[in-house]
């Protein structure tokens, strides 16, 4: 599945909205059922904005998609009058799990994942409306609802084709005799763009990281990294688990 989603700024601090817009774009991925596993950046950024306002911003993103175990693969900014900032995010969903709206039937339960009214509060801050306590329980509210979401998803694994899938496939091309066999492997990298180049290699064709084009860029990469690096690595080598699969037969 395939989503994107991006506002103006909801707060003053420029590391929260990052990290709220980014979650909400993620959130899209969870509500349908998905796990996210790959995002781009979109950002509209005023050309007389700071870089550190800009690098932020895109930390704060960055940092949220860290602890979802999602890769910001690279993205696109414009220039424009008032800053915009999301995600554009690529999920997996078992088809028969996807949560769709046209599922909805009379009686079904709707389920609220933060209190009604924080967009009238969000808006009254734009126009410097809004009560101070009444910002900071928003901010708070979307916080944690959206920490609670990211504690409820899956780990950072994607599952492939269970073995009777593949053992089916084998057997329509017009093999006999088939068997499959599954194990996993653990592969370790020195640093975190060495995994990233070996993920490319396998096939993730926007995994490696690219050169940043500004100073800002290149902190919020080589702080992510570092991020990634102290969250999950072991031993100084970051490990990668992979599930094989072979199947055979006779022809």
């Amino acid at each position: 599945m395939v989503t994107t989603d991006f506002f103006t700024p909801v707060v003053d601090d420029a590391y929260d909205y990052g990290s709220i817009a980014a979650a909400n774009s993620l959130s899209d991925v969870y509500a349908m059922g998905g796990q996210p596993f790959l995002a781009l950046n979109v950002a509209a950024l005023p050309p007389d904005l700071p870089v550190e306002i800009g690098a932020e911003i895109l930390r704060g993103g960055a940092e949220k998609c860290l602890e979802a175990g999602v890769v910001i693969a690279g993205g696109h900014t414009i220039q424009d009058k008032e800053p915009k900032y999301g995600l554009v995010v690529i999920g997996f969903v078992e088809l028969e799990q996807m949560i769709r709206k046209s599922q909805v039937r009379p009686g079904d339960s709707l389920v609220l994942t933060k209190p009604l009214g924080f967009g009238v509060t969000t808006t009254a801050l734009k126009q410097d409306k809004a009560a101070p306590e009444d910002v900071a329980e928003a901010l708070e509210r979307l916080r944690e609802s959206y920490r609670q979401v990211l504690e409820g998803a899956a780990d950072r694994t994607h599952s492939f084709f269970p073995e009777s899938e593949v053992l089916a496939a084998l057997k329509r091309v017009g093999f006999a005799g088939t068997r499959v066999h599954s194990e996993l492997e653990v592969e370790y990298h020195p640093d975190v763009p060495d995994l990233l180049r070996s993920l490319k290699r396998i096939g993730a064709g926007s995994a490696a990281p690219a050169a940043g084009r500004g100073l800002a860029e290149r902190r919020v990469m080589l702080d992510m990294m570092e991020r990634y690096r102290s969250s999950y690595g072991a031993d100084g080598r970051i490990p990668a688990t992979y599930q094989v699969t072979y199947g055979w037969g006779v022809a």
